[in-house]
């Protein structure tokens, strides 16, 4: 388990990477920072199961604006 330290020496688009959501190019930059940032290895290694499974869940989809009225009614 991370230390509070540890993520907070992380590179802030650390978690954007794990989620998936760097650009191709800010992903090819991370790859190569990656390679010898630790901190930032420690946040991959302890989250990217999670970001897999987010990046598996379907798009978020706003409800109809009358959902409420009709689910009392």
């Amino acid at each position: 388990m991370l230390s509070e330290r540890d993520i907070e020496l992380a590179h802030p688009g650390a978690f954007d990477f794990v989620f998936g959501n760097l650009t191709s190019a800010k992903r090819a930059e991370f790859d190569r920072h990656l390679v010898g940032c630790r901190y930032c290895q420690g946040v991959v290694d302890e989250y990217g199961d999670i970001g897999r499974i987010i990046k598996s869940l379907p798009p978020h989809v706003e409800p109809p604006a009358d959902l409420e009225d009709r689910t009392v009614a």
